[in-house]
């Protein structure tokens, strides 16, 4: 079942929008990886939700990455058994849902997560668009020039200038 994995692949896409259409670039290239790092540690791929503060705990209720990595984590073990180990390790999962249980990751199944996952990214992408209406287009200002100084502007034509094209030899 790949739908996790594409919905998380558009989520993230629509995150980007949202990011691109409400900052100047400038800002948006800082923000975006320190905003990433802090939903993956809220999706329990770093640390274990149970150990989460649980002033915090609300994050992963609006993070795409938490219900990727829910979906995945139970579209892989959810139903599996016949896991071995050596017989002198301490924690021995055998079972899909042992593993599930380790992650904190048993309350949420893959239809939760397609479901979050596409409502996510819908609202990102509403966000996005509501942003572009409200900041409005923005283009690069065209220079212009006048091809000679001393004629009147009704008698010779302006010129555009164009950035210099790039060549390179290979």
């Amino acid at each position: 079942k790949a739908g996790p994995y594409h919905l998380g692949a558009l989520s993230a896409q629509a995150f980007g929008f949202v990011m691109a259409a409400g900052l100047p670039p400038a800002a948006a290239n800082q923000l975006c990886p320190t905003i990433l790092t802090i939903l993956s540690v809220f999706a329990g791929i770093y640390i274990n939700l149970d150990s989460v503060p649980e002033g915090a705990s609300w994050i992963r209720y609006v993070n795409f990455v938490y219900y990727q990595f829910a979906g995945l984590m139970n579209n892989e073990f959810h139903g599996q058994a016949g896991y071995t180990c050596e017989s002198d390790e301490e924690s021995c999962l055998t079972t899909g849902e042992q593993v599930l249980d380790a992650w904190s990751l048993q309350d949420v199944d893959i239809r939760t997560a397609i479901i979050a996952q596409a409502l996510l990214q819908f609202g990102a992408q509403i966000i996005a668009f509501v942003l572009l209406l409200v900041n409005g287009p923005k283009y690069m200002p065209l220079q212009a020039t006048l091809a000679s100084p001393q004629l009147p502007i009704s008698e010779h034509q302006i010129v555009v200038q164009k950035p210099p094209q790039v060549t390179t030899d290979l």
